[in-house]
């Protein structure tokens, strides 16, 4: 299951978030304030993160500075402050989007999920194996029991996602937009 870190210091915000999130199908952890996010995304490692610009102790900016240090996991920057000037410093310090507030929690989860997967290539898996079940992403190919089993390039992707995510139960859309 993906991992997202919200970090924020409003609750209410970040309540909302996570809640779309897990409907999306990814663990939460929410963070506060800066060095919160900051320990956080060192100790968990998540997949993607929606970052609020202006949070105490260390801002939204400073702590995409030091992700972008070690990482390259996604950033999504959300706030208040929309002008010009400070969503090119976001993007530019690496941020991979930004969003103004007021926004739309589902607009907000369609661009995670444009980015993730834009993030996600099935290049260099190695293959998934359960039981005598063998998916391989990088050739497209699904064997039982050595046997070659035909499927669509769609089918495999489901497979895979299923396979890999076997505590989780998925809506039909929510499925379809994760592969």
């Amino acid at each position: 299951m993906p991992l997202m870190l919200i970090a924020d210091d409003h609750r209410q915000i970040t309540s909302v978030l996570e809640q779309y999130a897990v409907k999306e199908g990814f663990e939460v952890v929410v963070a506060g304030d800066g060095r919160q996010a900051l320990d956080l995304f060192s100790l968990r490692h998540p997949d993607v993160v929606l970052l609020d610009v202006m949070m105490p102790i260390v801002d939204g900016f400073e702590v995409c500075r030091e992700i972008r240090k070690t990482s390259s996991t996604p950033v999504i920057m959300i706030t208040a402050r929309g002008e010009d000037f400070e969503r090119i410093m976001g993007l530019d310090i690496g941020a991979d989007d930004y969003i103004v507030k007021p926004f739309s929690p589902g607009e907000v989860m369609a661009r995670v999920r444009a980015i993730m997967r834009r993030v996600a290539p099935t290049e260099g898996k190695k293959p998934l194996v359960l039981d005598n079940l063998t998916i391989d992403m990088d050739d497209y190919a699904v064997t039982i029991g050595g046997r070659s089993v035909p499927l669509t390039k769609k089918e495999i992707e489901i497979l895979w996602t299923l396979a890999s995510n076997r505590q989780k139960v998925f809506s039909r859309d929510n499925l379809l937009s994760s592969v």
